[in-house]
């Protein structure tokens, strides 16, 4: 059945940012979701033609449960986002786990956490489609 986890302190689902981060997303044929766990912003928002969720940890996409379907990837979201081929109307949600010693709780619900080197790679991508998105907007 549904999802067996439980709230936990920046989840989406508990602290009321679901709406306003749905609200600025801008019109979008692919959504993509890194670091899906429990997937509260992809569940609430409306879908798009092509919804991708990417975990690292498979037992979050065997868990998850959405109204409309939704391409579950079980893999690294550094390596998919850097081999994808983009269309120019994608969408991507990406919210890695905190890094541990940023959390009250050194305690991780995560299987699978990030060193400060893993979010590197991310930023990169980052920094790389933000840049790509710029320089279309400015021909």
């Amino acid at each position: 059945m549904g999802s067996t986890r439980v709230s936990y302190f920046g989840s989406k689902a508990t602290s009321g940012l679901c709406q306003p981060i749905i609200a600025m997303m801008p019109p979008h044929d692919t959504y993509i979701e890194t670091h899906l766990g429990g997937g509260a912003i992809m569940k609430r928002k409306p879908p798009a033609l092509h919804n991708i969720g990417i975990d690292l940890d498979p037992q979050p996409l065997v868990d998850f449960e959405c109204d409309y379907p939704v391409q579950r990837i079980n893999g690294c979201a550094h390596q998919f986002l850097t081999e994808y081929e983009y269309q120019g109307s994608e969408l991507i949600y990406s919210d890695p786990p905190y890094l541990r010693r940023t959390r009250y709780c050194r305690i991780s619900s995560y299987l699978q956490t990030m060193a400060n080197q893993g979010y590197n790679p991310l930023v990169a991508i980052q920094l790389a489609l933000s840049g790509q998105l710029y320089a279309d907007a400015g021909e």
